[in-house]
Order: C-alpha cells, then structure tokens, then sequence
C-alpha cells in the first residue's frame, strides 16, 4: 500500500535531520538526496535521477503519480528550507554559461538545439520565468534516454559549479 501522508514523525525527523534546514548555502543535490529517502521511507518507489538533482517516478504506477508526488511535497515541506531568495547576476550570468555549455553538449548527442538568447535576454527572463533552457528542446524520449543524458550533459551545475 503507498502512503497517502507524511506522519508528523516523519516530518519532525526529516526536519531535524536535515544539515541544510535554515542555511543560506542550500546543497540542492542533497535537498533531492533526502527528499528522494522521505519518500522511501513513505513506501514510494522514487529515484534519483543522475547526477542527482532530478527525480524519477517511473517506477511507480501511473495511478499513483499523484499521490507520489504529494509524498514528495510532504517531504520537501518537512526539511523547512528557508524561502529562496532572488539570485544575484553573476549567479545568472554563471546559469547561462552552464546552459550554453549544455546546449553543445546535447547537440554533441544528436540533438537539434538552437542558438541560445542572449545573455541580456536570458536575465530578463528570469523576471518573467521563461529563461531559455536547452532541455526544452529534447523531444520526448524514454526514461532510460533521459537518465543518460542527465549523466552525459547534467541541467544543473553542482554546488560551488
């Protein structure tokens, strides 16, 4: 049987287990690390997908996504991280470097990306959200095609990346 909540046990744990509750310096790798454990621990079949900032539900059944996936909210909402705040422009500037350097990457695997904004447009898009990303280009593929991208060419820097 799948969970359908989090205990306040369960909450209380993750919460004061967690190195990263109220600290500015927030390791997202290990956020997903944990959040992917809490749902373990929850009786879902949740997994890191690599290199470990994203995760997969593939091997839950269908029926039960949406119930996974208020595990998973239950879970983030138990490690208390603080709210985010707005990033500065160097780590924008930084993002757009890592995207660039993804887009060739993906293109080197096949993939028909085009050219990115500019840098200006790519920080006016974050008051807007629609930053250009080269992952919104890969059409879909199988769970299995997608993890080996993860690891071939990864969306996200890793922390002090």
């Amino acid at each position: 049987m799948v969970a359908t909540s989090i205990t306040s046990r369960a909450w209380s744990d993750w919460a004061t287990s967690s190195p990263i509750t109220r600290t500015r310096g927030i390791d997202w790798f290990r956020v997903t690390e944990l959040t992917v454990q809490c749902a373990n621990d929850q009786g879902i079949a949740a997994r890191l997908i690599p290199p470990g900032d994203g995760i997969s539900l593939s091997d839950v059944p269908t029926g039960q996504h949406l119930n996974a996936r208020s595990v998973l909210n239950a879970c983030r909402a138990g490690l208390q991280l603080p709210p985010p705040e707005p990033p500065t422009r160097e780590t924008i500037e930084a993002e757009y470097a890592h995207q660039l350097e993804v887009a060739e990457c993906l293109r080197g695997e096949g993939y028909a990306i085009p050219e990115a904004s500019s840098l200006d447009a790519f920080i006016e898009g974050y008051a807007t959200g629609e930053i250009w990303l080269p992952y919104n280009y890969v059409q879909t593929v199988s769970p299995t095609e997608w993890e080996r991208l993860q690891v071939a060419c990864p969306q996200s820097r890793r922390p002090g990346g």
